[in-house]
């Protein structure tokens, strides 16, 4: 029989001192519907009350849990992880980053406007700026074993999936820095046994969005296996934008944001049948469409109509799919070329390779390398004022261009006696570079930014883990990563009002170093194979780099790594025959040195500014009822994440005495404005967030299934800057989505319709002080006037009818 299909787990058991069982076969994990807790249960199990874990299938997914780059069962794993397989991402329609953050209690995702790399991600209130184009994310992907620390993978869709795992808290053991708050992990899917495909088509009717993927999968020979995948999709919009006609800046798309999006992913898998396995793939993806802020709005204007008053502007000030944003206009392109005929737009392509080879050195010892190359380059033209007066224009230009190529190499046992260990070595390149422009005022054309930057990058790592089982049931694992890596700027070059062209300049600081040790230990107790408690120290970091989001390269051009250190605990059970499987976990973190951007003097900077507590709780179950056909799933998080001690920047037209003349903590002997926040909420981490879902599937007819779903997403109140503006606070809000669908019982066929966010919730995860408007910052109240609040908005309700047929 030919082995092209998904990699059989291999998975250590031990149950009450006997050895080590492998059992063959995938990994079989509930979802029942949203993200629902992983449980990986051995497909050999026949008898529900042994000490073997039941097989449990009801969402028919097939998940193999690597959170510590092994292959175990999800209820064994002493890591709090919250897994998606390939049906329930297929019955949710789920396409992109976003939509997985909505079932995900403590992960928010969403649009950062005219930020640089790919938008806002956080993970328990933990995120990272996205205004340095060569700055690196606390949430990093893991998309098919090769690590991206970056945000643009957000902003693309993603296609033909086996599985997503969401790892929360540090993960710098097996995943190295720049994940202090945690790992996305992405696997796509693999050649199948036999010649098959599959066609999936669909229409939603608010955006006017046509969407279509498929794949084709089978052998070639004995050993060799293919898998094509490819996804097209051309949205119309969702928002409109009122720019009277009349005006020189008026949109020349009515609705937005338009855009069209195709990608395509080449696998091909080697297993000799013998212990030898080796999986290619090769990624490609293109975005192209309306700028990232085609939909960014006033969201509140405290005087009731946005300012300048002088200038007219007919913004309602709330949060909606009405825009009024102009587009950049011809003025600007006699000063700056690549501006053109003055429309806004964005283009992102995207290159991911990556090829995993595994060797089975004999039963117990398993030899892998992971070489990955990712290659990204994002080009975006937006007005960053929100408005269309000739004078308040600023267009702005990002270019960015990054190239990684990364090495991993580990050596893991599965011994049948009490020891056991993963060893590894890890090494980066890195290339990058950024290029940004923008003016203002389209009567008189003036430079407002330039800056131009080359990175060079280098790390190396080493980690290994140790595995004792002190007793047949008692685990104790202890293991660290030591990372050094080497950053460099050959290139620096700035512009002003008085120099209009990028000039070279010497930055203060050309090239750094950076050295981290973090440890991890856990202890974890499974007195059978129903139940399982842990606790774990960990400690992880994010790294240092260069300010290349600013024109100031004299002083403080440099920030430092950010770290976090902490426990983190939890019970994951199976209850009542298999039905009801449950998790909870607990969690004590501070973090120190975190990175920001802070306004120092008039620039925009990622500084060390902050230090931070999180703590809190999670909770969640999937419940297989005894109605058959009927499953439910929730989950619950409680998160106390506040500021230590922070010095922050005031938000525009903020009055003393919260925003008053300070020590600066940034250039020593100066005075700057500022506000204090010690004890305050870290922006992005509401207290409370959850959701619940059903799934009710029963037959028709012969051959025929119509399944119900439906679910429901919460959200407590958070602030979405670093200022803690009042008027950008997000309040809470619920989602609502639901499904109907019929199909074989094979899936093969099916005809869906799906609802999600049914009563059009429009929210956001970023602010911004809109340029050109407030005053008298850090004045006498009554002498100062608060800037307009803008931000990125949602998407709000989408109805889709969609189409399968497969083989």
């Amino acid at each position: 029989m030919m082995r092209v299909q998904v990699e059989l787990a291999a998975v250590s058991k031990r149950c009450h001192g006997k050895a080590a069982v492998w059992v063959g076969g995938s990994l079989l994990v509930q979802a029942a519907l949203g993200l629902s807790p992983a449980w990986a249960q051995s497909a050999a199990a026949t008898d529900p009350s042994g000490p073997q874990a039941e097989a449990f299938v009801a969402g028919g997914d097939e998940i193999v849990v690597t959170a510590r780059k092994r292959e175990e069962s999800a209820i064994s794993v002493p890591v709090v992880v919250t897994a998606m397989g390939s049906q329930e991402i297929q019955r949710r329609a789920i396409n992109n980053i976003d939509l997985i953050a909505r079932a995900v209690p403590g992960l928010i995702t969403g649009e950062g406007g005219g930020t640089i790399q790919g938008g806002t991600i956080a993970i328990r209130g933990l995120s990272s700026p996205d205004t340095n184009g060569l700055g690196e994310q606390a949430v990093s992907f893991n998309i098919d074993g090769v690590q991206i620390s970056r945000a643009g993978p957000r902003r693309l869709s993603s296609m033909d999936l086996a599985q997503v795992e969401i790892l929360k808290g540090p993960q710098a053991l097996f995943f190295g820095k720049n994940s202090p708050a945690g790992v996305i992990s992405i696997r796509t899917a693999d050649p199948t046994q036999d010649l098959s495909a599959k066609l999936q088509a669909g229409y939603e009717f608010v955006g006017h969005e046509i969407r279509a993927e498929g794949y084709v999968a089978g052998p070639i020979s004995d050993n060799l296996g293919f898998r094509v995948a490819g996804y097209v999709s051309h949205v119309r919009g969702w928002a409109k934008n009122l720019v009277p006609a009349t005006s020189p800046f008026a949109s020349s798309n009515y609705w937005g944001p338009r855009s069209k999006e195709q990608a395509g992913r080449v696998t091909l898998k080697y297993d000799d049948q013998s212990g030898l396995t080796n999986r290619f793939k090769f990624n490609l993806s293109r975005l192209k469409g309306d700028s990232p802020t085609f939909n960014q709005q006033r969201v509140n204007c405290p005087l009731g109509r946005p300012q300048p008053i002088s200038f007219p502007s007919l913004d309602n000030c709330k949060a909606d799919n009405i825009t009024y944003t102009g587009e950049i206009g011809p003025s600007f392109q006699a000063r700056y070329a690549p501006f053109g005929v003055g429309k806004t737009s964005s283009y992102q392509r995207q290159i991911l390779t990556s090829n995993e080879l595994n060797y089975d050195i004999d039963e117990d010892i398993r030899f892998t390398s992971v070489t990955g190359y990712y290659n990204t380059k994002q080009d975006y033209f937006f007005n960053s004022t929100l408005g269309y007066a000739p004078a308040v224009i600023q267009p702005t230009r990002f270019f960015l261009k990054i190239r990684e190529l990364g090495q991993e190499f580990r050596l893991a046992s599965s011994f049948d006696g009490p020891l056991n260990f993963v060893f590894g070595a890890y090494g980066q390149r890195m290339r990058g570079f950024v290029d940004a422009t923008a003016y203002f005022n389209a009567n008189t054309p003036t430079v407002a930014t330039i800056y131009r930057y080359r990175q060079r990058g280098s790390a190396l790592s080493g980690f290994g883990q140790i595995m004792w089982d002190i007793v047949p049931t008692l685990e104790f694992s202890a293991g660290g990563r030591y990372s050094y890596e080497k950053k460099s700027i050959p290139l620096a070059a700035t512009g002003t009002n008085a120099s209009p062209g990028p000039n070279v300049v010497v930055p203060s600081v050309s090239s750094v170093k950076y050295n981290d040790f973090s440890p991890e230990m856990t202890l974890t107790y499974r007195p059978s194979q129903r139940l399982t408690v842990f606790g774990s120290y960990k400690r992880g970091f994010l790294s240092g780099g260069f300010n290349t989001g600013s024109q100031n390269v004299t002083s403080g051009f440099v920030y430092r790594p950010e770290t976090i250190k902490g426990f983190e605990g939890g019970v994951k059970a199976s209850l009542l025959d298999g039905r009801l499987r449950t998790n909870f976990s607990a969690y004590d973190y501070k973090v120190s040195n975190l990175q920001v951007t802070v306004t120092v003097d008039v620039r925009a900077e990622l500084r060390n500014a902050a230090s931070v507590r999180m703590k809190g709780a999670e909770w969640d179950f999937s419940y297989r009822t005894p109605i058959d056909g009927l499953s439910i799933n929730g989950a619950v998080a409680y998160n106390h994440a506040r500021y230590g001690s922070y010095l922050a920047s005031c938000y525009a037209g903020q009055p003393q005495p919260g925003c008053a003349l300070r020590p600066s903590p940034f250039i020593p002997g100066t005075n700057s404005l500022s506000q204090v926040l010690d004890g305050a909420q870290v922006d992005r981490a509401p207290s409370w967030s959850g959701n619940l879902g059903m799934l009710y599937e029963t037959p028709v007819s012969a051959g025929y299934k119509i399944g119900l779903g439906g679910n429901m997403t919460f959200t407590s109140g958070y602030f979405t800057s670093v200022t803690n503006k009042p008027a950008g606070r997000q309040r809470a809000y619920q989602l609502f989505d639901a499904t109907v669908r019929l199909a074989t019982t094979d899936d093969k066929y099916e005809i869906a319709l799906l609802g999600r966010n049914l009563t059009k919730k429009y929210y956001f995860v970023r602010n911004n002080d809109v340029p050109f408007t407030g005053a008298g910052t850090g004045g006498v109240a009554g002498t100062t006037t608060l800037a307009d609040t803008g931000a990125p908005i949602s998407r709000g309700r989408e109805i889709m009818l969609r189409l399968t047929a497969g083989f």
